[in-house]
């Protein structure tokens, strides 16, 4: 979804935390969701999150990095 070039709000874990870089909008219960809400539609917030999740999901997650990362996890 990172590289869709729109906000996101992801559940709040280590895991998720590393791979958004700390970019995303994180919640751990539905009244923390719901309160996300208004900054992830907010026109003045949304699109700079938007911009650094797909600015990171360029750098970190090009297909020929994960397959080469595959094939060497994988001793191919």
């Amino acid at each position: 979804m990172m590289g869709t070039g729109r906000p996101i709000a992801a559940w709040d874990c280590a895991f998720n935390r590393a791979t958004t870089e700390n970019a995303a909008a994180y919640f751990d219960s539905a009244e923390s969701l719901r309160a996300l809400l208004p900054a992830l539609t907010d026109p003045a917030e949304a699109p700079t999150m938007a911009a650094k999740l797909q600015a990171i999901a360029r750098r970190r997650y090009r297909w020929d990095d994960v397959t080469q990362a595959y094939f060497r996890l994988l001793g191919l």
